[in-house]
């Protein structure tokens, strides 16, 4: 997760700016090697100085680009020297080109920015790489080698031993996991029985081994699963691993409330090594400000990682703010997380790095003789631990509390940890130890296609560059208003934090490995986690790449990984009774949370009315990682299995209580979002089947209750309970034959008031761009030749009733926006969107410019019938709105609030907008 060594230095870094500005000049290439389609020039960011880099990024590439990847090839820019690389498909587009390769070489990071090219297309050769490295597997023993560096696996895929030019400096490495309880049984991966071991990548620069399996006591008791990832990088000596422990047990029934027995709790969690070096075993610490602690090794030697956030329950006190300090072979606050180990004699030396340590406290490195181990989770002087939540809710006075082990309150949590191994093949001095660790930290997007590359692939969307320090601008307002003072106000050396009111400080990225990436609500007196429901990271990974922003990729970044670990529920489980689905276990993916917000991370039921997938796509395509991909296809076959209950075909309009909570909307977006790093033809048709769904909605009739604009009225029906649909003498009648079709919902005012069949923007608008995504994969998909899966006629004319109905219930003309509901009206119902008076908006700007262009191009083809029906709505009232709201994105000032508002999602409208302003003339 991304953080620097020091917190003076990480705002800092956060300000620095990793893509290109808009407007600055891109200088041309020099010619590539000869008889090729195109080139790129892909830049590595700069140091600190540090040799044997590994380095791996996603590249995207338009559709109908690149068709093979025998035809890529990376070269040194000035000599056309071709580079050690492999290249992998992480996904395709319908028409069976590449839609992002995966790029790993490695190359050493300079004080300033270096720079490769990548030669593709149909003419581009491309020789076998210089060192080579591979995997293969004799007798369930699996041997990794590229002819310098060899490292060994078991049949359990515990790591064996590793050695670089013939000196064997790791003996053995093994996963283990002590609970909590008074027995304190230690589990680990040595004992496990039944696991699965994978080589997921076989070279040429680059081994993957994955392992899967159950930690296990000696007695053969098992415990938790865990999964772990071995990334063996040719002629660098460098191992990077990742270790996931995860509650799969089934969970059951929690409807009715969260347990306060822990469903899971330990210890400690430790990935342990055995080494051998020659001559007397010496350690060295990383310390902060530079600082090294050496000496030899002469029993256990630690560097201990503490933290606290005393959270004050009080309304309107300022929390006092993160604290931190490490102990053991020294004193600090916050300790930048590697250690080296090296022998007087001979050649064996080894860095060891454990990512974030001070930011996921509590941890530590250990050494012994013979044996060092990253304790990712531990804490020293403990003599009680507990095994239940000490309360429900969790207050001890005004501070809110945790159990202090590492928990589960309910199952299917996971925790994933990050190290590296660097077996050095020349002794490492004090300052190239910390620019190495400095550059394992830091999380970037360590090399990047021009920035242009990205906004004109169509892979993100149809993005362009944005100047997030301009005076004016929606995005610049995000920037200064909410990103960049969240994290400001969330340094441990701030005073304030998460508070406890509106007008405390607070809302950004939060420390500690549950919280790491999360946010606490600041207009809340309980500590509610902020669950970053509905567009989410998706949208600030595109304001990163739009605007070049570390801060956006930072909060990005945390956000999506602890969103994947500590969010979904890892595990099967009884589903929420109200999706009507059968009261058994449904498959691990869902969502562990309900609503905005949940105390400690835990909901008594999922929402997957707030489905969403967080980035998960996006961080795939970016940066490769393997468990963002295993999480997504997760929470890919949960939001399936649910959607059978909650779009149940055939539709009928009295059999499911409907109301403004999305149910339909936010499954729809969050199965096209996720799709986008898939591209499954299956997956397709399943999201055309809830598409359907909603047609087969909106072409039933039904009766209108609500809001009557020609009177200023709301005519409500007899409506004796929220599940019954109102009764009397309606406005009018839903009807789609008629062209007033509607989403007509049994409330749409979520409880807020009475009861109507009228809609809100707040369901429909982010259902209608869900279904706009899916259209523009269903004609991607027609245009290889695809079976249709939905009649576009129908889809069109759903669009533009929805949309001609939102404009004429739903849209407010004095406040000028639109309503929560169309019954939900200012002054009456006020939320912060309305106080603040663009959130309400900014949600359907993106398919409002859609629709627009939509219906143009199909009058303009002679393809709507009844044009009368939409004339007064969508053909005039809704261009005055494009252009009003264009003005309000483009022109709104940037001045920064003084706290923000915790970042629902609303008011990171979808990136595209911006492009297609200017596309449709609404912005020069």
């Amino acid at each position: 997760m991304a953080a620097l060594s020091t917190i003076a230095s990480q705002f800092a870094a956060a300000r620095r700016t990793v893509a290109p500005q808009p407007g600055s000049p891109t200088p041309p290439p020099p010619p590539p090697s000869g008889g090729t389609s195109g080139n790129i020039i892909l830049t590595n960011a700069s140091g600190p100085v540090v040799s044997e880099v590994p380095i791996v990024t996603g590249i995207p590439f338009p559709a109908g680009t690149l068709f093979d990847l025998a035809e890529l090839r990376l070269e040194d820019p000035t000599t056309t020297v071709q580079k050690d690389a492999q290249f992998d498909e992480l996904v395709k587009h319908p028409d069976g080109s590449y839609k992002a390769v995966q790029v790993v070489y490695s190359d050493a990071v300079g004080a300033s920015a270096t720079t490769q090219r990548l030669v593709y297309g149909p003419g581009t050769t491309r020789a076998t790489n210089g060192t080579v490295i591979g995997a293969t597997t004799n007798s369930g023993v699996t041997t990794v080698s590229d002819g310098n560096t060899v490292v060994t696996f078991d049949v359990k895929g515990n790591m064996t031993s590793a050695a670089r030019a013939g000196a064997t400096t790791i003996t053995g490495s093994w996963l283990e996991e002590t609970e909590a309880a008074v027995a304190a049984r230690l589990f680990d991966s040595v004992n496990s029985v039944g696991s699965v071991v994978t080589i997921e990548e076989n070279g040429p620069k680059r081994v993957v081994v994955k392992v899967r399996g159950t930690l296990r006591s000696s007695g053969g008791v098992n415990y938790r699963q865990f999964v772990t990832r071995w990334y063996i990088y040719a002629g660098t000596g460098v191992i990077d691993f990742d270790d996931t422990t995860v509650d799969e047990q089934s969970s059951s029934n929690e409807n009715s409330g969260i347990p306060l027995v822990l469903s899971y709790a330990s210890r400690s969690f430790t990935r342990k090594f055995t080494y051998s070096v020659d001559g007397t075993p010496q350690y060295r610490f990383g310390g902060e400000s530079a600082a090294m602690y050496s000496g030899n090794i002469t029993g256990e030697h630690y560097l201990f990682q503490d933290g606290d956030f005393p959270y004050t329950r009080a309304i309107g006190v300022p929390c006092p703010g993160h604290t931190f300090a490490y102990s053991g072979v020294g004193t600090g606050t916050y300790a930048p997380g590697f250690m080296n180990i090296q022998g007087s004699t001979g050649s064996k030396r080894v860095g060891i790095f454990l990512k974030d340590l001070w930011q996921c406290f509590p941890g530590e490195l250990n050494i012994n003789t013979g044996t060092f181990e990253l304790r990712y989770f531990t804490r020293r002087g403990v003599s009680t631990w507990q095994t239940t939540a000490p309360a429900n809710p969790e207050y001890q006075g005004n501070d809110y509390k945790r159990p202090n082990p590492l928990y589960s309150r309910s199952a299917g949590i996971a925790y994933t940890y990050r190290g590296r191994i660097h077996l050095h093949s020349a002794a490492k001095s004090d300052a190239e130890l910390h620019a190495e660790n400095t550059l394992f930290q830091r999380n970037d997007l360590e090399c990047m296609a021009p920035q242009a590359w990205y906004l004109t692939s169509g892979v993100f969307g149809d993005l362009m560059a944005i100047d997030a320090e301009a005076a004016t601008g929606q995005v610049a307002w995000f920037l200064r208003s909410n990103i960049r003072i969240a994290i400001t106000n969330m340094l441990p050396t701030q005073s304030g934090g998460q508070g406890g009111s509106s007008t405390s400080a607070g809302g950004g990225t939060m420390f500690g490995k549950r919280d790491y990436g999360d946010r606490i609500r600041t207009d809340s007196e309980q500590p509610n986690f902020q669950q970053g429901t509905h567009i989410s990271s998706d949208a600030l990974f595109e304001l990163f790449l739009m605007t070049g922003k570390k801060e956006f990729w930072d909060f990005a970044f945390t956000e999506t990984e602890h969103y994947y670990d500590v969010d979904l529920r890892h595990a099967p489980y009884i589903p929420y009774a109200n999706y009507g689905a059968p009261a058994s276990n449904a498959p691990a993916g869902g969502t562990r949370f309900q609503g905005h917000n949940a105390l400690d991370h835990e909901g008594d039921h999922d929402y997957s009315e707030h489905y969403h997938v967080s980035g998960m796509p996006h961080k795939w395509m970016l940066t490769c990682d393997k468990r963002a991909k295993d999480c997504l296809e997760e929470t890919m076959t949960w939001i399936e299995y649910i959607t059978r209950y909650t779009h149940k075909m055939p539709f009928v309009l009295g059999d499911k209580y409907r109301e403004s909570d999305r149910y339909f909307g936010y499954p729809i977006l969050g199965m096209v979002e996720a799709n986008k790093a898939f591209n499954s033809r299956s997956y397709h048709v399943a999201i055309a089947a809830r598409v359907q769904y909603m047609i087969d909605w909106m072409k039933t009739d039904s009766p209108h209750f609500g809001y009557n604009p020609d009177t200023g009225l709301k005519v409500y029906g007899a409506s004796p309970s929220p599940y019954a649909w109102p009764t009397g003498t309606p406005i009018g009648m839903n009807q789609f034959t008629a062209g007033t079709g509607v989403w007509a919902c049994q409330r749409a005012d979520n409880s807020y008031g009475g009861y109507t069949t009228g809609t809100s923007p707040w369901f429909s608008m982010p259902t209608l761009e869900g279904i706009s995504q899916f259209r523009d994969m269903e004609l991607a998909w027609l245009a290889t030749g695809a079976v249709a899966t939905i009649n576009m006629s129908d889809l069109n004319h759903m669009m533009f009733q929805e949309m001609k109905y939102l404009i004429r219930f739903c849209f407010d003309e004095t406040t000028q926006r639109f309503t929560y509901s169309e019954e939900a009206r200012p002054p009456s119902f006020n939320t912060p969107g309305d106080s603040a008076g663009s959130v309400h908006n900014t949600l359907g700007c993106n398919v409002m410019l859609y629709i627009d262009k939509l219906y143009r191009d199909e009058l303009a083809a002679g393809r709507i019938a009844n044009p009368e029906w939409y004339t007064e709505t969508i053909g005039t009232k809704l261009p005055i709105l494009n252009q009003m709201y264009s003005n309000m994105m483009w022109n709104t000032s940037s001045t920064t609030n003084s706290q923000p508002y915790t970042t629902y999602g609303y008011e990171k409208t979808f990136s595209s907008f911006y492009r297609r302003t200017q596309r449709m003339g609404y912005h020069a």
